[in-house]
């Protein structure tokens, strides 16, 4: 409502607002009425003025979707231009009678015509709406009450396997027809599925379940084992101690974005780097502690992210002195430039029970200088430990007698993995320690120490 205040609120200029304020209402159209009378949608009330002819029709939904043997309610009704309800009640009809029917009327408050829209098979189809020569389309998507999974019960690694959909009704039995299904994997470290058709591709080894959704809710999943492919490169005739750089050649061409793993018997390995061209792969030969064939398995070689493996792919052996031993397990130990792969790595294992101080052999050491100006270097060391525990290894720094830390103890925490900076001055000479927290006699560790300068 209008107010007036002030000098405005003499008689004469009072009785022109108010002669005016019908006019304003019925210009403001619906909206401004819906603000005075509130929400109710009663198909009976004109929204100022007499009347017109229908121009559109109001429907509850533009789409629906329906389960097999259910059924969804659909409202129409007919408005003129300024959204009065007008004409006959909108008609409804099927555009496929085996997809999907129309039933009962029903009443409702809001639209002229309610009516129930059942499913009566797999498909897409739409509605037919129309009233006073104005004719709309409802899509409608019909769903199973039920769906299952059939393909291959293994898929090779780097391979696809085709999938289908196995929708039931409410009695079990298999639908006739097909519908859009939705499509995807338990996990997609292990297989990708393409969204629309049920193609899976096998990547990482293991079980992985192949996930259907149907229109209307209804689930399925088939589970199924990523199965590796068989290695048909080559391998090194002698593997060399724990740590040691080898070369394995494969074609296709191995990858190299940090996603390519390396294992060997149920140990995680490490890989350095890709030669050129990509053919060729550099993996540091783990400790096993076993003199029993292995089993070598490459994942994520290439853009299909395939997993590869073969038996006896190095020589085993008992030994877990790794390449650099005995001459790391006591101060100085070696240059780290002079042990460092091409990969910026240092591969190491830390083996037996640990005793206090240095000596045992879960103590590392390697030497590290700065010249003529500081040498600010980044330290990260991961590891895997043989029981497949985490384990806890620790950065440390002395001096060039360690007699004394120096530096900074960002690594001797519990993280993995540990990650230590540090500024050793110019013309200064530290020992970089690397010890094994909590070592047992029946564990050992394959680390890894990469340098960031």
């Amino acid at each position: 409502m209008m107010t007036t205040s002030g000098p405005r609120a003499s008689g004469g200029r009072r009785n022109g607002n108010a002669m005016r304020q019908p006019l304003v209402l019925l210009l403001a159209g619906s909206a401004a009425l819906a603000a005075v009378t509130g929400c109710t949608e009663e198909p009976s009330l004109y929204l100022g003025g007499p009347p017109g002819a229908a121009v559109k029709q109001r429907l509850s939904n533009s789409s629906l979707v329906v389960v097999v043997g259910d059924s969804v309610k659909l409202g129409a009704r007919a408005e003129d231009e300024v959204g009065n309800t007008v004409g006959t009640a909108p008609t409804v009809t099927s555009c496929d009678g085996a997809v999907v029917g129309v039933g009962s009327a029903v009443a409702d408050p809001v639209y002229t015509t309610g009516a129930w829209i059942r499913g009566l098979g797999l498909g897409v189809s739409c509605l037919e709406v129309s009233a006073d020569g104005l004719v709309d389309t409802v899509q409608v998507m019909t769903g199973p009450p039920g769906v299952g999974v059939t393909g291959p019960d293994t898929v090779l690694s780097g391979t696809t396997g085709a999938f289908s959909a196995v929708p039931v009704n409410l009695a079990g039995d298999t639908l006739a027809g097909t519908t859009r299904y939705e499509w995807s994997p338990s996990s997609t470290a292990l297989a990708s599925v393409d969204r629309f058709s049920g193609t899976a591709s096998g990547k990482a080894p293991g079980t992985v379940g192949i996930r259907i959704r149907a229109p209307g809710g209804a689930m399925g999943v088939k589970n199924v084992v990523i199965v590796p492919g068989v290695f048909g490169g080559s391998f090194p005739v002698a593997s060399g101690a724990p740590g040691t750089l080898v070369s394995v050649n494969q074609d296709p061409r191995f990858k190299w974005d940090g996603d390519t793993q390396f294992s060997l018997g149920n140990l995680v390995g490490f890989v350095d780097r890709v030669g050129p061209g990509g053919a060729e792969l550099f993996v540091a030969v783990p400790a096993t502690g076993a003199t029993t064939a292995q089993t070598a398995l490459f994942t994520s070689i290439d853009y299909l992210q395939a997993a590869l493996s073969a038996t006896a792919a190095f020589s085993p052996t008992l030994a877990l002195d790794d390449v650099y031993g005995p001459a790391n397990l006591v101060p100085p130990g070696p240059i780290v430039e002079a042990v460092r792969s091409p990969g910026r790595h240092i591969y190491m294992v830390n083996a037996g029970t640990c005793a206090s101080g240095a000596g045992a052999n879960c103590d590392d050491f390697f030497t590290i200088s700065a010249g003529a100006t500081a040498r600010t270097v980044t330290a990260t060391l991961t590891w895997n430990n043989n029981t497949n525990t985490t384990g806890d290894l620790d950065i440390l720094w002395c001096d060039a007698a360690c007699a004394v830390f120096v530096g900074n103890f960002d690594g001797a925490g519990s993280a993995k993995p540990e990650v230590s900076t540090v500024t050793i001055p110019a013309n200064t000479t530290w020992r970089l320690w690397i010890n094994n927290f909590s070592q047992t006699a029946a564990n050992f560790t394959n680390a890894r120490l990469t340098l960031s300068n």
